[in-house]
This record gives structure tokens, sequence and C-alpha cells, in this order.
């Protein structure tokens, strides 16, 4: 999904058609809206959401708005640096934040147990998200150099 909406984030900001992040954030809240709502139902957050409302916590209140308020920012800035930045460098530097977080979190949790089948996990995953991006730099690059070569 983030995938979709970094090209949202490219397309919509075209000279044609120029959407500030405000914009696309709420564009993006009403798309994804029915699909996390979806979820919720499967899995059963209303349920909890309704207890701890019902009884009132303050602390889970608290957490819960703090919760979205931190996600509704990320959403923002990632727009934004799509929007000023190209989708690929906010990939890559996503990649970039993938891997120092996971190394980050390998000494910040005592808890985790390294196996053969974490190690692995984790290496599939960060060489699939490497090979996306240079795929699409690649693709891009070629992209550039055939519009330089029709230009002349």
């Amino acid at each position: 999904l983030s995938t979709v909406q970094m090209q949202t984030a490219k397309n919509m900001n075209d000279e044609d058609t120029k959407v500030d992040a405000l914009s696309m954030l709420f564009l993006n809240s009403i798309n994804i809206t029915p699909v996390l709502l979806a979820i919720s139902l499967y899995v059963g957050d209303f349920g909890i959401l309704y207890e701890a409302v019902m009884e009132k916590e303050v602390a889970f209140s608290f957490m819960m708005i703090l919760s979205a308020s931190m996600g509704v920012s990320i959403t923002y800035f990632y727009l934004l640096c799509s929007i000023y930045n190209s989708p690929m460098a906010t990939s890559i530097t996503g990649n970039v934040k993938d891997i120092f977080l996971t190394a980050l979190s390998f000494m910040a949790f005592a808890d985790v147990q390294v196996n053969n089948m974490l190690i692995t996990g984790l290496v599939l995953s960060l060489m699939g998200a490497l090979t996306y991006s240079y795929a699409k730099i690649s693709a891009a690059k070629a992209a550039a150099a055939a519009a330089k070569t029709k230009k002349d």
C-alpha cells in the first residue's frame, strides 16, 4: 500500500494537478478506512476499544490518541517527502531506515532470540526491498536516457 501511496503522491504532484500534502493525507485516509475497518472487525479490535472506553481507562485513551496522532504525523511527513523529493528517494531512505531500526531493535530488546528463521526472514525482506529499489532506479535511468535520446 505504501508504494501505491508514493505513486499517487507523485502523480498528484504534477503541474496540472498540484495537490498539497494535507489533501493527499485526507484522500489516503478515505481510501484506507474500509480496509482498516474490515480488518478491525475481523480481529475483534472494536470489542477491546468498547471495553476500554466503557471502563473509562484514561491511560488507554491517552495512548490511543497519542498513537493516532503519531500515525497521522508520520503519514503527513512521508507524503511531504514524496512531494518534495522523488518517491524513489523516499523508498531508498525507507530501506536505510529499516536496516537501522532492525539493528537498533536487536540491541534495545534483550528478549529477541536470533535463530536461522529470523535471520532468513530479515535477509529475504531486506533483499526484496533493495532489489525493488534497484529495479525502479534502473527503470527510471532507462526512461531518462530514452527521453534524452528522443529529444536529440
